[in-house]
Order: structure tokens, then C-alpha cells, then sequence
């Protein structure tokens, strides 16, 4: 049996930001404090960014970040990233300093695979633009601080990245 072309990969429509939406609406109503809002708010950024509607994902990662910054929320390096991803076709400098930024923020947290997740991608933005030399510097020792869990996907895609770099320069 073979597998069908994008089987595993999310399916997107309008329906699903809009559903989460009114999830999210639920939730508001409830008579708890808001805990979990600057996730909901990530969620349904990265479900913008899989429907194609990156502006209102960055307002949604805006107002996750204004309320978990210096807090020292360790997913904000997350936000960041998102943030980041989300600005790259509109303005690869302005999504390279989100991307600077969550790499630090993972960095300051202590948080290895926050950090790699935030490498990777300013790493590929790096390559795409020509640069080998700096993406290798960045993305080689964070990556060899793991030990274990190579079978994860982002250290799959740290491993494929940084072979790519090395047989490139």
C-alpha cells in the first residue's frame, strides 16, 4: 500500500481558524484565570500561518509575546520563531532579528530544543541567501550538545541542514 502525496501533513481551510476562534471565545468565558491564553494564541497564530494569513497571525503572536514578555515564559522562544516564519515573505531582515531573538531567548531560558528550533530556521535563511560559513558556525554547536532523541524531526532537519552546509563550503 503506498501512501498518498501529502498524507501526514495538516489540511488547511478557512473553517479551521475560524473554529478555533470560537474555542478560544469559550475559554475566555470561563470563570478561571487565563493561564493558557498565550498558547491559544500560538495555536491559532500557526493555524493563520497554515491558512495563509500571516497578518493575523503576527497580531495574534503580538499580543501572546506583549503578555508573556519578561516573564520569562520559557515557549516564548516559540513565539518568536512563529514570528519570525510568519515575516520571512514579507521582510526576510525583519523575520532574521525574530529569529535572532528566539534564539537568544532560548539560549537565556537554558532550553536546547527551543534553541535549535530557533536556529534552524535563521540557519536556512542564511543559506537561502548565500551565507555558508555563518549558518555552519550557528547551527554545528548547537547541535552537538544533544545526546540522544536524533530521531526527532528537528534534529533530523538540524543534521540534513548542516550536511548540506558542509558539502556546499
Amino acid at each position: 500500500m503506498r501512501a498518498r502525496p501529502g498524507a501526514g501533513r495538516p489540511r488547511v481551510s478557512g473553517r479551521g481558524p475560524r473554529r478555533h476562534q470560537g474555542a478560544m471565545a469559550t475559554y475566555q468565558r470561563l470563570p478561571t484565570p487565563p493561564v493558557f491564553w498565550p498558547l491559544l494564541l500560538h495555536l491559532q497564530a500557526g493555524a493563520c500561518a497554515l491558512a495563509g494569513r500571516p497578518a493575523d497571525g503576527l497580531a495574534l503572536l503580538d499580543e501572546a509575546l506583549s503578555i508573556t514578555e519578561g516573564s520569562g515564559f520559557v515557549l516564548s522562544p516559540e513565539f518568536l520563531r512563529l514570528k519570525g516564519q510568519l515575516l520571512l515573505a514579507r521582510s526576510p531582515d525583519a523575520a532574521e532579528s525574530e529569529f535572532r531573538r528566539a534564539v537568544v531567548s532560548a539560549s537565556n531560558a537554558a532550553a536546547p530544543m527551543l534553541q535549535l528550533r530557533a536556529v534552524l530556521p535563521l540557519a536556512a535563511l542564511w543559506r537561502d541567501q548565500g551565507r555558508i560559513e555563518e549558518p555552519r558556525q550557528l547551527l554545528r554547536p548547537t547541535y552537538d550538545r544533544f545526546t540522544e532523541g536524533f530521531a526527532t524531526a528537528d534534529l533530523r532537519d538540524a543534521l540534513a541542514l548542516l550536511e548540506e552546509l558542509e558539502a556546499t563550503g
